[in-house]
């Protein structure tokens, strides 16, 4: 069975979320900020101009069922959450610059011998193991390049000639922050201007990041308004895969004939948000690290000073933010029942 609910659309969205729609009809959603503000242009993410990660990866069952063979699903989808959507050559690059830099952090843990020498030999047959899986998956979404490539070309288009508006996050000059600054403390690094349409070149538009190179400078973040958007492009530019008659419950749409549905397809829908980063290195390397420190009794008594601890060195080992239910999830199988046990001490 399939359950529709209608879609709230953000105001805007990124230049290439607005290519998706025109391509495969994927639907720009809405992202949040820390105080539950749509994060694209909210005040938080205005400050410097910083990319708010949007849903850009993998295709779902359904897009692979209009353009092309529907690969195995499960091994598709195993591929992109363990290598990122990264080409496995460059997975593997990463994941090893990720173990130095730890290495260098965190030297202690090299102290384990033969034990490390064959902690790195498993990892690094794991990565070669991923970054196969990984090029697979990207060899099979090349049935999407001309729709992709098709979807972009019209947004561009659209926007070169001025049909399409755009807006951008430019960086103030240093005159222009000094002038800020002398009338207050703490100033945003730049503002949201709007881009005329003589400034659109495709050599010098990055599709992955939204960003576009011009003379007067990079414009970051850079958004059309989805009204306008769907306005110009009511409709993908490819016809529907399936025509089907729905039965209105409320707010709730349930298809009357759902022959086409089966449990597979409801398990192949495309997951939302962006594959996990890291592979297993993250993982490894707090579980390697607390293991550690768990065995020789140096850890907090406390639950969630443990976890915020792990927190906090994930974030200084590798330079990125995991949630706390992440965190707890990697040190469970080291402390088992003693996260539970300790939470009320």
């Amino acid at each position: 069975m399939r359950i529709f609910q209608e879609v709230v659309l953000p105001d805007t969205c990124y230049v290439p979320e607005a290519a998706y729609w025109a391509a495969l009809g994927r639907v720009p959603e809405l992202l949040y900020d820390s105080d539950g503000n749509e994060a694209r242009n909210s005040q938080e993410n205005s400050w410097d101009g910083s990319l708010v990660e949007f849903d850009r990866g993998g295709f779902s069952s359904m897009e692979f069922r209009r353009f092309g063979p529907v690969p195995d699903m499960e091994r598709y989808w195993a591929a992109i959450e363990q290598a990122g959507m990264l080409p496995g050559d460059v997975y593997i690059r990463e994941e090893e610059k990720r173990r130095q830099d730890l290495f260098k952090s965190y030297p202690a843990m090299e102290e384990h011998g033969p034990e490390f020498e064959r902690y790195l030999a498993e990892r690094r047959e794991l990565d070669r193991e991923a970054a196969a899986e990984a090029d697979w998956a990207r060899s099979v979404e090349t049935v999407f390049g001309p729709a992709v490539d098709l979807g972009r070309a019209k947004v561009f288009e659209a926007l070169a000639e001025g049909k399409l508006s755009a807006f951008g996050w430019l960086a103030f000059s240093d005159q222009e922050l000094e002038k800020a600054a002398s009338k207050n403390d703490e100033v945003p690094l730049g503002r949201y201007v709007d881009i005329a349409a003589g400034e659109w070149t495709l050599r010098n538009f990055d599709w992955d990041n939204s960003r576009l190179l011009s003379p007067k400078g990079e414009y970051r973040c850079v958004q059309v308004r989805v009204g306008d958007m769907v306005k110009l492009f009511p409709r993908p530019h490819f016809s529907p895969l399936l025509t089907v008659r729905v039965d209105v419950y409320g707010d709730t749409l349930i298809l009357a004939d759902d022959d086409q549905a089966t449990d597979t397809d409801v398990a192949h829908a495309r997951p939302r948000g962006r594959p996990s980063k890291g592979g297993g290195t993250i993982k490894d390397a707090v579980q390697r690290y607390f293991g550690s420190k768990i065995s020789r009794g140096e850890t907090p008594q406390k639950a969630e000073s443990l976890i915020q601890e792990a927190i906090e060195f994930v974030e200084r080992a590798f330079g990125e933010k995991i949630s706390r239910s992440t965190a707890q999830s990697y040190l469970q199988p080291l402390k088992a029942g003693a996260l539970e046990n300790t939470a009320g001490k």
